[in-house]
């Protein structure tokens, strides 16, 4: 991902989240955040993955799953602790499992799918604007999917998962005036498991 972000963007020095930062396009957004001169933490399941991609971006990491409600607590105390700000959150993590007809699918991987895809960015979100962004303004975005505005074979329980988050955003957003909401559309992608 090439940006066409520069210092004058406004980005040196603010603080950014990335989860799933370490492959795809997690990786990609907080690549263009520290060439923007962002200050960038990452947050994926491998922390071999977390610990190069944090030093390839001069950053930070903390490997975890944000479907543990600790995660995010650590995740925010970190980004404070050694940043001082928290600016920017991107929620990038998700699962696309289970996979198969809605009617077949494992309610227990269905329950995952909510908690990773639904709550981990809400949770995530709490945890920014309680912790900086109430006081200091920031952005939150969200990484959807395709699978948020159609529906496609054997991938119900993701794409009802995925079309959450961009709802709980904008009702969020509409309720905070220093806060900046983003929808940034749906890429398409390779999906990983």
């Amino acid at each position: 991902m090439t940006s066409s972000y520069g210092p004058s963007c406004g980005l040196r020095g603010r603080a950014a989240v990335v989860t799933g930062g370490t492959r795809g396009i997690g990786r990609a957004v907080a690549e263009a955040l520290a060439a923007a001169g962002a200050l960038v933490c990452v947050s994926a399941r491998d922390p071999d993955e977390v610990r190069r991609t944090a030093a390839g971006l001069g950053g930070i990491g903390l490997a975890g799953s944000v479907a543990e409600p600790e995660h995010a607590r650590e995740l925010t105390r970190l980004a404070l602790t050694e940043f001082g700000r928290l600016d920017i959150l991107v929620n990038n993590a998700a699962t696309n499992r289970p996979y198969g007809p809605l009617m077949d699918a494992d309610l227990g991987l269905w329950r995952e799918a909510f908690t990773v895809n639904v709550e981990a960015p809400l949770r995530l979100t709490q945890c920014a604007w309680r912790g900086w962004m109430r006081e200091h303004g920031g952005s939150v975005i969200n990484i959807c999917t395709e699978g948020a505005a159609h529906v496609g074979p054997h991938v119900g329980a993701y794409g009802t998962s995925r079309r959450s988050p961009p709802g709980c955003h904008w009702d969020a957003s509409a309720s905070r005036g220093t806060w900046r909401a983003r929808c940034c559309g749906w890429p398409r992608t390779r999906r990983s498991g």
